[in-house]
Order: C-alpha cells, then sequence, then structure tokens
C-alpha cells in the first residue's frame, strides 16, 4: 500500500477527492397519504433540515485534513430548499454548485455533477445519507490502493440477483455493485464508461448497471465497513411518485437492466452454481 503522505503530495497541485452530493427536496405533493409507505421516516423527515444539518455537516467534519473539493448538485428542488443551498454556499465559500432547473433523474443528475469534478477518486453522497465514519474517504480508497483492479467501492451492503430483487450474497467470491447513496469510484474509470447510464430514468439500477459494467470489463467492486453511517432510504422517491409509479419505474429499468448485461448475467449464474 502507497504511504499515505507520499500519496498526498502527488495532489498538491489538484485535488485527490472529488464530493459529490445529489440533492433533491421537492414539495410534499398533493397525494392520499395511503400512496406514501407507512414509514415515518418518509411521512415526516424534514429532508432540507437533514440536509443542512446532517448530511453535509457530516461529510465536513469527516473529511478535515484530506485533499478534495465539494459539489452539490441540486436536482429540481423546490425554491425553499434552493434558497437554503444559497445560504449555505454563502457561509462555505468552497463549494461548487450545479443547479438543475429540473429533476433530470438520478443517472442524469449525478452526471451533470461527475462530468465536472477534478478529483482523481470521486466520492458520491445522497441528501439523505448521514456520514458519521471519520475518515471515510480513506476507507472507501484504500481496496483502490491495495489493488488496481478495483474501481468502486461502497458500505457494505444487499446485491442486486438475477431477478432483480435485492438479497445478500456473502458467500460469494464477487461483488456486484455499491448503491449510488454513498459509494466512491476511480474517476478513471467513469471516463472510460461514459459515467452512470442515462437510460435508467429517472431512478432505479444505474447501481447495478455500473457495477455490472465493472465486472465485464474485468475490474472489481469492493465492500467495505462504514461504521455508524447511515441511509434513511427512499425518503425523495415517495415524495416524487406514488407507490404504483414507483413499481412500474421498477419495472421498465428492470428489464433494460438485464437485457443490456444479459451475457453478464450467464456468466455470473455458473458462477452462483459453482459456490451454491
Amino acid at each position: 500500500m502507497k504511504d499515505i503522505n507520499k500519496l498526498k503530495k502527488e495532489f498538491a497541485d489538484g485535488y485527490e477527492f472529488s464530493i459529490v452530493v445529489l440533492a433533491s427536496v421537492p414539495e410534499i405533493p398533493e397525494v392520499d397519504k395511503l400512496d406514501i409507505p407507512n414509514d415515518e421516516r418518509l411521512q415526516g423527515a424534514d429532508l432540507t433540515s437533514m440536509f443542512l444539518h446532517q448530511t453535509i455537516p457530516g461529510i465536513i467534519k469527516n473529511s478535515i485534513g484530506e485533499n478534495y473539493e465539494l459539489i452539490i448538485v441540486d436536482n429540481g428542488s423546490s425554491e425553499e430548499h434552493l434558497e437554503s443551498i444559497y445560504n449555505l454556499g454563502n457561509r462555505n465559500g468552497t463549494i461548487r454548485f450545479v443547479l438543475n432547473e429540473k429533476n433530470l433523474g438520478v443517472g442524469p443528475g449525478w452526471n451533470s455533477g461527475l462530468r465536472i469534478c477534478r478529483g482523481k477518486y470521486i466520492c458520491i453522497v445522497s441528501n439523505d445519507f448521514i456520514v458519521k465514519t471519520p475518515n471515510f474517504l480513506r476507507i472507501l480508497q484504500k481496496p483502490m490502493l491495495e489493488d488496481n483492479k478495483v474501481v468502486i467501492t461502497g458500505p457494505q451492503t444487499a446485491q442486486l440477483n438475477n431477478s432483480g430483487m435485492s438479497q445478500p450474497l456473502w458467500r460469494l467470491p464477487y461483488v456486484d455493485y455499491s448503491a449510488v447513496n454513498l459509494c466512491m469510484f476511480k474517476h478513471s474509470f467513469l471516463k472510460e464508461v461514459g459515467y452512470l447510464d442515462d437510460n435508467f430514468y429517472p431512478l432505479m439500477f444505474e447501481d447495478a448497471d455500473i457495477g455490472w459494467t465493472a465486472n465485464e470489463r474485468d475490474y472489481k467492486v469492493m465492500q467495505v465497513d462504514t461504521p455508524d453511517s447511515f441511509h434513511w432510504g427512499s425518503s425523495t422517491t415517495y415524495r416524487l411518485f406514488t407507490n404504483a409509479e414507483v413499481d412500474e419505474i421498477f419495472r421498465q429499468n428492470k428489464e433494460y437492466l438485464l437485457n443490456k448485461h444479459k451475457n453478464y448475467l450467464e456468466e455470473r449464474v455458473k458462477l452462483d452454481e459453482r459456490y451454491k
């Protein structure tokens, strides 16, 4: 493994890390509450307050001493949230902003920030992910320094099986993907593959796709332990879509994913059989 002090010198004239936060806080829609899952996280969470007082401060607090740039992509949020973001920028001049007038979807939204990154390693964080892991950038980066084939890292989580559902695959000698609520990429890899696939509109499976793409190109995806950090999960999705709409988005994007990676899945099934 490279010496950290020597590594930092390599980026003396630039950024070692880019941290990109995708913020999408629409107004709560006028829909029947029955259409929103019966989960107080989704029913009552104040995403603007969470973003300003937990997400961003958590990132900054746990990145002290690192050479990084912070980019906030606002993906068509409400005017109230936009005003709060402007105030945040006025207090911290080191933050760069990308302001999308409408919600472009997860893939295109991320890409509008990813394409302007200047760091060698890019860490993406969703607006409802709370970072409480000290030195989380180094934790995510470590596998990439130890193995040049590793191009994506993220927290330990469930993986996607062949039917498009989520389940743990701890017994297998590979990892399929890391959810884009928190993960790190090698910038060179994202450039090589053309960033995230915009066709997974408006959301779902863009994370599985980029992970499978890495595996298809003989790269690796690794999971690491990020103690105390957590994701609220779907807290934005159900402010934009009803249950029925989410189900239809899932169906269409899953079909596109499985068709796109048909050859990869056939090889993976063989590997699954070996490790049952």
